[in-house]
């Protein structure tokens, strides 16, 4: 099929994981491998945030902020290697939505599996 093509960028195309090119609205173009979206500098559709301890970070009369988690980037990241990072995200698959892919990238980079099977865990105005 057409992933063929890719191919000789990308090498085996056996397993390839797809993602959704945009455009500047965010309007799918296609669906390319995940591999060409930073290789090629392809406009994606992702997700980042970040992930507060026991309540959101913003709330009427808030007078103190939450812990908030962060986790070590692993080395085999182009851009910051082994830092530590506030935001969790990362690209979307192809057809995934906005809360499917904060909640895979929380249960992913947090080790928060709940947020998988609880949707009270991610906050709805992050989404609206």
């Amino acid at each position: 099929g057409v992933l063929k093509l890719f191919e000789p960028l990308i090498g085996s195309i056996e397993n390839v994981e797809l993602s959704e090119m945009v455009n500047q609205k965010g309007e799918p173009l296609g669906m390319v491998p995940r591999k060409l979206v930073h290789k090629v500098n392809l406009l994606h559709r992702g997700i980042g945030m970040i992930v507060a301890k026991d309540r959101p970070i913003l709330t009427p009369l808030c007078t103190s902020f939450p812990d908030l988690y962060m986790h070590r980037r692993t080395d085999t990241k182009r851009i910051f290697p082994s830092l530590y990072d506030m935001f969790v995200g990362g690209v979307s698959t192809a057809r995934e939505d906005a809360k499917t892919t904060a909640a895979r990238e929380v249960a992913e980079e947090l080790g928060l599996e709940r947020a998988l099977t609880d949707p009270t865990m991610l906050s709805d105005p992050l989404f609206n």
